[in-house]
């Protein structure tokens, strides 16, 4: 038997689109979203018990187990793995069938049935006709629930927001908070500049993102300048404890007989906080300035600049000559003349908040110590202008210069995952906490005795069936007459 091309092809056709209607009807399946969670659920538990960002040859040095495993599916970097990266994309998937798929319903009006399965029952003092126009009151002027079908044997009212949409908005916040996830692994980077007074720093990232490192290409250099204005840095006064080396001294406080001793030096000092003013250059024009603080980035450009630290720079002149030696702090300065090199500590300067509550300038000072073989030898102290002798020569603290080290960060994702994290937050927030109520009644009579029968729906725990029948019930009868206990007869 011969098949014709055309045949075949509308054979082929049916088979593919059999296999995308069973696929389209798996992603939007609810049941498939919790599967996936799952899976991940198991990829979170194994990220928590890995090491994640640790190196494979320190992990074996330390004893891990199960090496092969680790390196075969990179469980030291769990969460950029191709298995990770699969199921998230399934998830990213499922969300967005699963939003697609219920999109329509949002507009499409509820059916309801003609009779409801009643739920509740209320008997009435009022006859029949009086109690349709009260039953009517309570619930729209005093509840303020809003009808929505009048015209059958059950009147339906509605309360609270609709928990359609919510739930709709929720899953398309999920969805951009994906593509935010995605910006971030493909294209964001970090990196460290140091600024210095007075002088303009261009940012020229030393890395990229992942999908430009695929080609080997590095972002340009900033358009803009960073400007260091001014650096400041906080102290807080901190005693020493003077521990006691006699063992029966030890012994005494440990045990409540005697009191720690305390030692205020000038260089008790506890390091508060750190302020770096900074301005945002092009050309002639400041663009943006801003006080950063250790928890307050500057924030420019797509990029976001963290106070990490400072870095002291001193000057110092050897026996008055006027050129002057430059090193930073904590670095070997070879000074002409000595065999072993000079080693300056952090410069103390800024303010300080003392033990009495009142804020005083330092002046600023810094530590002198030599470096001799493996060891420091501690030399004494300095201010600007101060001079300290070292084997015949004298070496003087001509000035020094505070530098400001930030740590940037360039992220495109990140303005988009606030975004879809906050809609997420929000509509989850309101479908939760605020809620949604659909009130179905019925007035009858039976046995000369007039009943409102009640079916209530609701969403979130912004409402109670039996909050809403309780309230239904006090003003309905609110005006009843009430049996009073008379006195006894004498």
């Amino acid at each position: 038997m011969e098949y014709s091309d055309e045949k075949i092809d509308k054979g082929l056709a049916a088979r593919l689109t059999d296999v995308f209607t069973r696929a389209y009807r798996l992603f939007a399946s609810t049941k498939t979203s919790v599967c996936i969670l799952g899976l991940m659920a198991v990829c979170y538990l194994i990220g928590t018990v890995f090491p994640q960002g640790a190196d494979l040859s320190e992990y074996v040095k330390e004893g891990g187990r199960l090496v092969f495993l680790v390196s075969l599916f990179d469980l030291l970097d769990f969460f950029s793995s191709p298995v990770f990266l699969f199921l998230a994309f399934l998830l990213f998937l499922n969300l967005v069938i699963c939003t697609y798929d219920r999109y329509p319903a949002i507009f499409i009006k509820d059916d309801y049935p003609r009779e409801f399965e009643p739920l509740h029952s209320i008997a009435l003092t009022q006859d029949i006709k009086e109690a349709f126009v009260k039953v009517r009151e309570a619930f729209v002027k005093e509840l303020k629930f809003k009808p929505v079908l009048s015209d059958s044997l059950w009147t339906v009212v509605e309360k609270g927001l609709p928990y359609r949409p919510l739930t709709w908005l929720y899953h398309a916040g999920i969805i951009v908070c994906f593509l935010g996830f995605a910006l971030t692994y493909l294209f964001a980077y970090e990196g460290t500049v140091t600024l210095s007074p007075k002088r303009l720093h261009t940012v020229v990232p030393d890395d990229t993102g992942r999908l430009k490192s695929l080609w080997k290409k590095k972002d340009d250099p900033t358009d803009f300048h960073l400007l260091l204005e001014d650096f400041g840095t906080e102290y807080i006064q901190s005693p020493d404890l003077n521990y006691p080396d006699d063992r029966a001294a030890r012994l005494a406080i440990g045990l409540g007989w005697g009191s720690p001793a305390y030692e205020l030096h000038e260089d008790s000092l506890f390091v508060k906080g750190w302020k770096a003013r900074i301005k945002v250059v092009k050309g002639k024009e400041t663009l943006y300035e801003k006080t950063a603080e250790v928890n307050s980035p500057l924030k420019y450009g797509g990029y976001a600049f963290h106070l990490a630290g400072w870095e002291d720079t001193v000057k110092v002149s050897v026996d008055g000559n006027p050129i002057l030696l430059e090193a930073k702090a904590g670095d070997a300065l070879f000074v002409p003349g000595l065999l072993d090199p000079v080693v300056f500590g952090d410069v103390k300067a800024g303010k300080v908040l003392r033990l009495d509550g009142s804020m005083a300038e330092l002046e600023a000072f810094t530590t002198v110590k030599r470096k001799v073989k493996d060891r420091e030898e501690y030399l004494g102290k300095v201010r600007i202008g101060e001079s300290i002798d070292i084997n015949g020569r004298r070496i003087t603290l001509a000035g020094f210069e505070t530098g400001s080290v930030l740590n940037y960060r360039y992220d495109p994702g990140a303005g988009v995952l606030w975004a879809g994290g906050l809609l997420a937050l929000v509509t989850m927030a309101l479908r939760f906490y605020i809620g949604w109520c659909m009130a179905a009644y019925n007035i009858v009579e039976k046995d000369g005795i007039v009943y409102l029968e009640l079916f209530i729906a609701v969403k979130g725990l912004g409402f109670s069936p039996e909050r809403v029948v309780k309230a239904l019930e006090h003003r309905l009868t609110k005006d009843d007459i009430r049996p009073v206990l008379l006195p006894p007869f004498k």
